[in-house]
């Protein structure tokens, strides 16, 4: 793998705290191309379920991770960081708010919490981490609580909902998932 490659020929002697910046900022890169194509794919998917408001949310998802693949291209970490996280989160919560709720798109908010651990370092970056991981978990509570009709914004029916949201939320969820703990333990690699 690219990555390990990479890594693995960074000198031993190295500060351990370089090496893991350097893995989040690949394993970001990594994350944020795997995202454009998630996001495309919700694209394609809601164009054909004639769904416009969730194209829009895909083209959220998609053109947030380009500008953050950008953004870290310019070395602009801090903006690309929190540029990818909040696109992933507000499509995530205006998802759950717009189509029924039989689809369980809050079911994507598990994805949203474990990104912001792969991003920002525990060590340095611990704020970062307690906020982006309290964000959805909120917002996930508020729907849990209130559901989301009671937003008054649910545009998606249930029967759309689920034929065609509900099983590729929950395989993007899952997808995206394996992949943070694929990272992670990249990540972890880097103390071993």
């Amino acid at each position: 793998m690219l990555m390990g490659k990479l890594f693995d020929s960074l000198e031993p002697d190295e500060d351990a705290d370089r090496i893991s910046l350097l893995r989040r900022f690949e394993i970001e890169r990594l994350m944020t191309s795997v995202l454009v194509g998630v996001g495309t794919f919700w694209i394609i998917l809601a164009a054909y379920a004639g769904e416009p408001y969730v194209v829009g949310l895909g083209m959220l998802v998609a053109l947030g991770s380009l500008v953050s693949l950008v953004l870290l291209r310019f070395k602009r970490y801090f903006l690309a960081r929190h540029l990818w996280l909040l696109s992933g989160i507000s499509a995530i919560f205006l998802g759950a708010c717009i189509i029924h709720e039989s689809a369980n798109m809050s079911f994507m908010f598990l994805a949203a919490v474990g990104a912001p651990l792969l991003v920002f370092s525990i060590k340095h970056e611990l704020d970062w981490i307690v906020l982006y991981i309290s964000v959805p978990v909120i917002l996930w509570s508020i729907l849990q609580i209130f559901g989301n009709e009671a937003f008054g914004t649910v545009v998606v029916s249930q029967d759309v909902a689920e034929q065609y949201f509900k099983f590729p939320a929950q395989v993007s969820t899952v997808a995206i998932i394996m992949l943070q703990l694929i990272s992670a333990s990249l990540i972890a690699n880097t103390y071993s």
